[in-house]
């Protein structure tokens, strides 16, 4: 149990600061976005995740699987 008390302490006091930088409420947490995050566009990083689905994928099958499925 000293493990998960640990564990269960560090996340409470990390908490706090994870949701400050999240959501830039404190002047010292839009400074670190600032300074670390900025140059970084988010709508490239998405484009690129993106990029990874095969342009047939529908959802759940892709097309050559949506003849089978409707005649199951």
């Amino acid at each position: 149990m000293v493990q998960y008390d640990s564990i269960t302490d560090s996340y409470k006091q990390s908490r706090n600061i994870y949701d400050d930088v999240l959501t830039q409420d404190k002047w010292w947490s839009k400074l670190y976005i600032r300074l670390f995050w900025s140059g970084v566009n988010d709508n490239e990083i998405a484009e690129k995740v993106l990029s990874f689905i095969p342009d047939d994928f529908l959802g759940v099958y892709p097309k050559s699987c949506v003849n089978l499925q409707s005649s199951v």
